[in-house]
């Protein structure tokens, strides 16, 4: 422990005797370390585990509350031999080899989502590391609409477009089993920075893992308790299956091998550590290689305990649901628009024929107005109604009679007089 201030978590045997199932202790600030979660393993005595290794994260206190999980299957390679081997193999056929694949995920729930660690094989200058992205918000926003729960596009953590902290676990030296994790800085254009990346958390020997907490400010990222959980799981995958790929974590059945011949002269050849590369589990089992192939890839591996093998079970059905979920809203969504679209057209339809109707209204009303004009120039005369029409209005004008203004009687215009003239023709013709 670096300084016990600092958060450290442990891992130790169940008190309930049970060979599958770790306790992780807590302590921090000089306080006696207390159970914060329960690590489960694989039981390897299910044929369906085969070729699989799995670890889950438990609530000590209730098991059906399952945190996060790994799921690991090895992947099976056509082995390389030497000249010499190849000649005591006697052209015999090789069987595959399996080995630890380059990259693992990490499956968190509540919130939903996949950290995927890779593998970055270093060189003769530089150490192996293994490299992970966290989005920097995981949460939904809060909303009572039930399309904003199921979409996609209201969960940060299942969006391409969320912005990412990167991380990385790096090896204190070639052979050392020590990794520290490191925060990679990185400007707002997203090159890296000259300054270098920030320490997180120290994990030594694979005996504890310690978070360096003044750092931790530094760390913009909001799911805090799945950030240490991705800690937690990342750290003990790499130790288990990178820095000791045994047969027994991946459930490999051993029986002889099929290079049996080469025993007594190079010994049992079990794992291949070699350094700065892809670890290899070469398996010493006659079976053939359907019989290696033989495991279902497709099962889920079970956990001991039936409530949280259930609860794996359902939990990797649930990428699929989603997905299933999701085309259903899609194809709502595009019905809705397809109906909103049509009432859209039919609205424009309408005032179309409204305006159109509105139109054929106006010119009726223009035709009716130019009938009744017709008329009263039939009736009156053009002439007179044009004079009527364009002659201009007449106004007294005041006359100066000794000091004082008077105005001059009103002047009616003739054509005033020709057109009240014959209105009572009009009027005398009607009544005889």
């Amino acid at each position: 422990m670096l300084d016990e201030n600092l958060p450290c978590y442990s891992l130790k045997p169940s008190t309930s005797g049970n060979p599958l199932i770790f306790s992780i202790f807590l302590g921090e600030n000089g306080s006696e370390p207390r159970v914060v979660y329960n690590l489960q393993k694989l039981d390897l005595s299910f044929t369906d585990s085969k070729g699989c290794y799995a670890i889950g994260l438990v609530d000590p206190y209730n098991l059906g509350i399952l945190y996060a999980d790994v799921k690991v299957e090895a992947e099976w390679t056509q082995p390389t031999y030497s000249s010499i081997e190849v000649r005591a193999q006697d052209g015999a056929s090789t069987a595959l080899v399996p080995t630890v694949p380059e990259s693992f995920i990490i499956q968190l729930y509540n919130p939903y989502q996949q950290i995927t660690v890779k593998q970055k094989i270093g060189i003769w200058s530089t150490s192996a590391y293994w490299k992970f992205e966290i989005p920097v918000e995981s949460f939904r926003i809060p909303s009572s609409s039930l399309l904003d729960q199921t979409q996609n596009t209201n969960a940060p953590a299942l969006s391409n477009q969320t912005p990412c902290v990167t991380f990385k676990w790096k090896r204190d030296g070639k052979i050392s089993k020590n990794i520290t994790c490191y925060m990679v800085v990185k400007n707002d254009d997203g090159k890296r920075r000259k300054e270098p990346d920030i320490t997180i958390a120290f994990f030594k020997g694979g005996k504890g893992l310690t978070l360096y907490e003044p750092n931790l400010r530094r760390v913009e990222i909001q799911d805090q308790k799945g950030f240490e959980i991705i800690l937690l799981l990342s750290a003990l995958v790499i130790k288990d299956i990178f820095f000791n790929p045994t047969k027994e974590i991946f459930n490999i059945s051993s029986s002889k091998d099929a290079t049996s011949g080469l025993k007594t002269k190079f010994g049992t050849l079990e794992v291949s550590r070699m350094n700065n590369s892809t670890p290899m589990i070469i398996s010493d089992s006659s079976s053939s290689n359907s019989n290696m192939l033989g495991f279902k890839s497709n099962v889920i591996p079970q956990i001991l305990n039936p409530n949280v093998s259930s609860w794996l079970q359902n939990s990797r059905d649930t990428k699929s649901d989603i997905d299933q979920e999701t085309e259903r809203l899609k194809k709502l969504i595009a019905a809705e628009e397809k109906s909103r679209k049509d009432a859209k057209e039919e609205e424009e339809r309408r005032t179309r024929e409204m305006l159109r109707a509105e139109e054929e209204e106006r010119r009726l009303r223009e035709a009716k107005v130019e009938k009744e004009t017709e008329e009263l120039r039939k009736l009156y005369g053009t002439e007179s109604i044009s004079s009527l029409v364009a002659s201009p209005k007449i106004e007294s004008k005041p006359c100066k009679m000794g000091s004082k203004l008077v105005p001059t009687p009103l002047r009616i215009s003739p054509v005033v007089t020709g057109w009240l003239e014959t209105r009572r023709k009009l009027s005398k013709s009607n009544e005889s």
